[in-house]
């Protein structure tokens, strides 16, 4: 995959659950992932994730990594992401 399309689809996707789009995140998953979880577990994850951190401000720092040569490949964008109180990181594989 391009570097450029995975990061925009992590960011993306970091977007859509800081507005708690969890909906359009989980319809987005593979078939596979959206039988083992649902959108109410991806609040969650992202409550608890974000719990006492403030306002999201600005992304710091990303990173894009992936595996080409298996059945079935896959990229990661990693981002980190300044709250008022902390900044946290939020991997996201396509």
């Amino acid at each position: 995959m391009e570097e450029d399309a995975v990061l925009s689809a992590g960011l993306g996707v970091m977007d859509q659950l800081i507005r708690g789009e969890y909906d359009e995140v989980y319809e987005e998953l593979r078939s596979d992932v959206r039988d083992a979880t649902t959108a109410s577990a991806l609040e969650d994850v992202m409550d608890t994730a974000t719990d006492g951190l403030g306002e999201p401000k600005e992304v710091t720092d990303t990173m894009v990594t992936g595996v080409t040569d298996t059945d079935e490949p896959h990229a990661i964008a990693v981002i980190r992401r300044k709250y008022e109180k902390k900044e946290r990181l939020f991997p996201h594989r396509l």
